[in-house]
């Protein structure tokens, strides 16, 4: 790639940020929307266009990526150019290292204040000359670097015109003398021409050097291809050349590439069109472009739209491939899938039509026309079928679309979430075939935590999940964030939590799985399957809780145990009995509400209203009958096995409940009781006082002898500065120490 030009991927994600855009940007979810499998999944423009010029898609689009100035990242390609060179020539190693270290001293010099943004009027450095000597490379290397140089120094300190006759006389020389940078001397000449006409030529020039054999470590050719192509009036040559710039390295052309892909298509112009649509390399270009523009989250709901509004792609365009192009057409899915973004959907077929039938964009594509037509067998078919095709790809990386992916960025990510979109599809299908373990893994191998969350809490079975994770998720992976065990005897004297944001899917499955045993009191089996981290912990609660039930420890040894059982419940409540759905929100970092799966109670369709209330409401209009129907199977198991009547937060009232229990073993007006019911009834009073009362009304009655209870029935409510109860003084001391007692 294009040191010089690296930068214009940056600049089209700039552009692409919508002003508005702010987070949090939550997962996308699917199972909520009654159509979500007819939606349009989002497209890769940029991923597809290195797939069409038979190249990997380059990693970029990090802060990192970007962080350093654009013109230095192409001196380690120069000195790696000249090390090689030297290496051949015997040169001693260490000669070659002071060599490089004067060359890339100069370079820094020369590169670092500058900022290239047109195809002439490259920047000098105006005020501020680099403090070098004339000549600054001094001995040892090639003519045609040492010149080359020189003048790049002549022109940061004004001196252009002796600069341009330094690099015209390099190319002068035969070719052996200046094939190291024959074609840097014909880019900057380009570069300091007066105007972009007389540029041209040198541009020209530029190629013609590369094609003759000098070399072009940096991707000038590319470059210059892309300068030339922007004088151009015809479209189809302009494209040609535009490709030929990003094939040879300037990624930047993409963007020009989309531009004049658009103004092809408005010229309107039949010659034009016929033109293109029998060229293949320019069809695939306009069809790709086509593709990506109408692609999701803008096109989420279709709807059937006269034949003759006006919309892309012109039926102008749609005549010339029929007329020039070979059928059946390879790209036809793309043209496909434009009309049927369009709500052209005869049109979609008909293309779908003429196309490969085994295209993996086709077959998914053939999956929502069988979906619209009721060909639910169908619709597993050919998605499946889609999977296995794309599944195999190298850079098959599903992930979920979340917003922030879906409005702001064409790069790598872009493409994972348009394989996530294909798992989504297929898991809503399989659900709708009452193939629940397959739905599962579907959306949450597409990234689609919460839709999975809701299958795996309140679909499956806890023993059918049990058998499905030992299966697919064996063994606890290696995270990429440890985050160190979490000891079960200084937990509550400090900040510690667990976010386990980063474990990984199938530890996340896992961890899912632990935290719904532990909710049904199969804290044993919960062992089996609870991050590492949190084993410790959760063996300190099992032995607390088998203390509790065994009835050994009575008065305020009983209190104290089961008092502690009520801390660790409410402190660490989230990461020992939570739901990654709702009511609990653990896909959501516990801190919002949950993604809403309930309106799939209505099966046949809903409509969704934000400021309504309910949000949800059965609905008959045609586009929110739900496709497919949601089974009253799924319905029955939901009623079997979802956490029901449960509140946000449960495990706060689950603690305040062994809190209570532990309150009744103390005798009235003990001194710690108070603060006991303070502290218990202050877990729910902010969110639910009512819950909370019960505390308030213990603290007044069976405290009615201390400060405390009477301070609190004179305030008529908790005491705003009472000092939170730890442990009790009675714990016994097999509950204390390094390591928790093994269940």
């Amino acid at each position: 790639m294009n040191p010089r030009v690296l930068t214009g991927i940056t600049a089209w994600i700039s552009i692409l940020i919508p002003s508005q855009a702010c987070g949090p940007f939550f997962p996308d979810t699917v199972l909520d929307k009654p159509q979500a499998a007819l939606g349009v999944p989002p497209v890769s423009y940029l991923h597809d266009l290195y797939q069409l010029a038979g190249s990997p898609m380059p990693a970029v689009g990090s802060d990192a990526e970007h962080s350093d100035h654009p013109f230095l990242r192409q001196i380690p390609l120069e000195s790696g150019e000249l090390r090689d060179l030297w290496q051949k020539d015997g040169v001693a190693p260490g000669e070659i290292e002071r060599r490089l270290q004067s060359y890339q001293s100069v370079r820094m010099a020369l590169l670092s204040p500058l900022v290239d943004n047109g195809p002439t009027g490259f920047p000098t450095h105006g005020e501020h000359p680099p403090a070098l000597t004339e000549r600054p490379l001094g001995t040892g290397f090639p003519t045609d670097v040492a010149d080359y140089v020189e003048a790049a120094r002549l022109h940061a300190v004004g001196k252009t015109t002796e600069a341009r006759a330094l690099w015209k006389s390099i190319l002068e020389r035969p070719p052996a003398e200046r094939k190291l940078r024959s074609a840097w001397a014909a880019w900057m000449l380009a570069k300091t021409s007066q105007d972009f006409a007389g540029s041209v030529e040198w541009y020209a020039r530029v190629e013609t050097e590369v094609e003759s054999g000098a070399t072009d470590v940096i991707g000038l050719r590319g470059a210059a291809k892309g300068w030339r192509a922007a004088v151009m009036e015809d479209p189809v040559q302009a494209m040609q050349f535009y490709y030929d710039a990003f094939a040879g390295g300037k990624e930047s052309a993409a963007i020009d590439l989309r531009r004049v892909s658009r103004k092809l298509l408005e010229t309107g112009d039949s010659t034009t069109f016929a033109t293109a649509a029998a060229n293949p390399l320019i069809r695939r270009l306009v069809n790709l472009a086509l593709h990506a523009s109408l692609d999701g989250p803008k096109q989420m709901d279709i709807e059937t739209v006269p034949t003759d509004a006006r919309q892309s792609p012109p039926v102008g365009w749609l005549a010339a491939l029929e007329a020039h192009a070979e059928l059946p057409l390879d790209d036809g899915p793309r043209v496909a899938w434009a009309l049927y973004s369009s709500g052209r959907l005869d049109e979609s077929r008909k293309w779908l039509a003429l196309s490969p039938k085994e295209h993996p964009l086709g077959m998914w594509l053939q999956a929502k026309f069988d979906l619209r037509d009721g060909k639910l067998d169908e619709a597993n078919k050919h998605l499946t079928e889609a999977v296995n095709v794309t599944s195999k790809d190298t850079d098959w990386s599903p992930r979920n679309p979340d917003l922030d992916q879906l409005w702001c960025f064409d790069i790598a990510e872009r493409q994972g979430a348009h394989h996530g979109r294909l798992l989504a599809d297929a898991g809503i299908v399989a659900l709708a075939r009452k193939d629940y373990l397959s739905a599962l893994e579907s959306l949450r191998k597409g990234g689609f935590r919460e839709d999975a969350a809701y299958l795996a809490e309140s679909v499956v079975s806890t023993d059918g999940l049990i058998k499905h994770v030992r299966k697919v998720a064996p063994a606890w992976m290696a995270a990429l964030s440890e985050e160190g065990v979490i000891d079960p005897f200084t937990c509550l004297d400090s900040d510690r939590s667990y976010s386990p944001s980063e474990i990984g899917n199938d530890n996340q499955l896992r961890y899912l799985l632990a935290r719904r045993l532990a909710r049904e009191k199969r804290l044993k089996e919960a062992r089996e399957f609870i991050p590492p981290e949190l084993l410790p912990l959760l063996d300190h609660y099992i032995a607390l809780d088998r203390a509790r039930r065994s009835g050994r420890y009575l008065g305020e040894a009983g209190a104290a145990v089961v008092w502690r059982q009520a801390l660790i419940h409410r402190q660490f409540g989230a990461e020992l009995f939570s739901t990654d759905g709702a009511p609990d929100a653990g896909a959501r970092w516990w801190s919002f509400s949950a993604a809403d799966f309930s309106a799939r109670a209505f099966q046949k369709g809903w409509s969704h209203e934000w400021s309504r209330e309910p949000e949800y409401e059965a609905s008959q209009k045609p586009a929110e009958q739900a496709i497919p129907v949601i089974t009253s199977d799924e319905i029955r198991r939901v009623g079997l096995y979802a956490l029901s009547g449960a509140k946000r937060f449960h495990y706060r009232y689950a603690a305040a409940d062994l809190a209570w229990e532990a309150g009744r073993m103390l005798p009235k007006n003990h001194p710690l009781l108070p603060r006991l019911y303070h502290t218990a009834g202050q877990w729910l009073a902010s969110k639910d006082p009512e819950s909370a009362d019960r505390f308030y009304q213990a603290m007044v009655r069976r405290c009615a002898k201390t400060p405390e209870g009477q301070a609190a029935d004179a305030n008529r409510w908790f005491l705003p500065n009472l000092e939170p109860l730890a442990d009790l003084p009675a714990l016994p001391t097999f509950f204390q120490g390094k390591l928790s007692p093994q269940p």
